[in-house]
C-alpha cells in the first residue's frame, strides 16, 4: 500500500536537560511514545524541515523493525496487515481539525495539513494540563 502522509516534529525528552528534536511520522511518534512513554514525546507545532513523505508501508514495517527491534513494533501493531488497518482508521478530518484548533486559539489556517493540526491542538492541550 503506498501512503503519503505529513511529517511533524516530536521532542524525545530524556530529562530536562536531554530534549531532541526528531522529524517523523504520526505512526512513528506513536511507536516513540510506546517505547519511552507518552508523557516523554511531545508532539510540537514547528514547521518540520520536510512537510511529508511517501513510502511503501512493506518498507516503512520493515524499516520500523529494523530501526525499533520487532518486540517494541509487535507491540502496537502484529503484522503487516494490523500496521496497514492504522492508516485507514486514523482521522483524517482536517476541516474538522481545523475548526478545532481556531476554537482552541491556535492561528491556523487551511494550508496546515493534518499532522500539524493534531501537533498543535496536543501541545495546546499539554500547555493546559
Amino acid at each position: 500500500m503506498r501512503i503519503t502522509q505529513s511529517c511533524l516534529v516530536v521532542l524525545l525528552v530524556q530529562s530536562e536537560l536531554s530534549k531532541t528534536p526528531l522529524v517523523v511520522f504520526d505512526h512513528e511518534a506513536e511507536l516513540l511514545a510506546a517505547i519511552h512513554g507518552q508523557e516523554n514525546i511531545r508532539k510540537v507545532p514547528d514547521e518540520p524541515p520536510i512537510p511529508e513523505g511517501e513510502f511503501d508501508t512493506e518498507d516503512e514495517f520493515a524499516r520500523l523493525l529494523n530501526k525499533y527491534g520487532g518486540e517494541s513494533v509487535f507491540s502496537l501493531w502484529r503484522n503487516l496487515e494490523d500496521f496497514e488497518s492504522w492508516f485507514t482508521s486514523q482521522p483524517t478530518d482536517k476541516a474538522a481539525l481545523l475548526e478545532m484548533a481556531k476554537s482552541l486559539g491556535i492561528n491556523a489556517n487551511s494550508n496546515w495539513g493534518v499532522s500539524k493540526l493534531q501537533a498543535a491542538i496536543d501541545a495546546k492541550h499539554q500547555q493546559s494540563s
